[in-house]
C-alpha cells in the first residue's frame, strides 16, 4: 500500500508502529493482522495493490 495524501500510523501484530507521509509504502505479509488510524486532519488517501485473491475481514475498533 502507498499512501498518496494525508499521514496514516500503520502496526502490524509484533512490529513496531509506522508512521507513512505522501509517498511512502507498507508491505504486510498475507494473514498478518494489523491495524491503521489516519493522524492528520484530512482525510488520508491509501493506494492498496494485491499479489492474489484476497480474503480480508475488516474489523472496526472504537471510533
Amino acid at each position: 500500500m502507498v499512501l498518496m495524501a494525508g499521514s496514516l500510523k500503520v502496526a502490524y501484530d509484533g512490529q513496531q508502529p509506522v508512521m507513512l507521509k505522501p509517498g511512502m509504502y507498507a508491505y504486510g505479509p498475507a494473514k498478518l493482522t494489523h491495524g491503521a488510524t489516519c493522524e492528520s486532519k484530512e482525510a488520508y488517501v491509501l493506494f492498496i495493490a494485491f499479489e492474489g485473491p484476497v480474503d480480508a475481514i475488516p474489523t472496526r475498533v472504537g471510533k
